[in-house]
């Protein structure tokens, strides 16, 4: 089972756009994990599909339109690439399969009553922790997850603390920050756990193998 994992958009929703293209098609995630920051950049992208949808109906230039809707909404110039974005107009994927979480300082966490800091979801038989701040779990939630993905620092990284793993799949802004381009995770769940990251043109920057516990197997004997 594939995870895709997106961190910091910080309103580029052309990167959003791209890295979710790139998961759909070329990694074919069965779900996407948003960390925050901005929350509502995935709403902004739903607004976009719906647009754009729309547009495809009265067939207008989808490519034309994205571009149009994109300053718009975004207010920044310019997209990445819209080689597959007319392919994958479909909203309620996203709404039925994007797990996602605030930043800690974001109004969703500081007033969202419906709104959890942290998610913990089963992926391929593991617990998965999502948080946007790791600095915001408690004991428990770490003791509870073997693995926690996580946002803020926007540097990409795979750290092993004990038996459990931190994966944060850097940021997604619209230029380079903390030395580092855009980028997106994978977390790969089959029968050699992985996360990898990718930068907006597909290539590889961190492939890291996760080194799992074996299971324990009970019996009722």
């Amino acid at each position: 089972m594939k995870v895709g994992v997106i961190s910091d958009t910080h309103g580029n929703i052309g990167g959003f756009l791209d890295a979710f293209d790139l998961l759909r098609t070329e990694h074919e995630v069965a779900k996407l994990f948003f960390l925050g920051h901005d929350y509502k950049d995935m709403d902004r992208v739903i607004e976009i599909k719906r647009a754009l949808r729309a547009a495809k109906r009265k067939d207008e230039d989808p490519t034309d339109f994205v571009s149009d809707l994109y300053d718009v909404l975004a207010k920044q110039e310019g997209l990445h690439s819209v080689k597959t974005r007319d392919k994958l107009e479909d909203t309620e994927w996203l709404k039925k399969h994007t797990i996602r979480v605030p930043g800690d300082d974001e109004d969703e966490a500081l007033f969202g009553d419906e709104i959890n800091d942290k998610e913990f979801e089963l992926v391929g038989g593991r617990i998965v922790c999502a948080v946007h701040n790791p600095k915001t779990l408690s004991k428990e939630d770490i003791a509870s997850a073997t693995i926690i993905i996580y946002g803020h620092s926007h540097l990409y990284q795979v750290d092993k603390a004990g038996s459990r793993f931190f994966c944060n799949p850097g940021h997604l802004m619209a230029d380079v920050d903390q030395g580092r381009k855009p980028t997106y995770g994978v977390l790969d769940m089959g029968e050699s756990p992985r996360f990898q990251v990718f930068d907006l043109d597909g290539n590889v920057v961190l492939d890291k193998p996760l080194e799992l516990e074996t299971k324990r197997k009970f019996s009722a004997s």
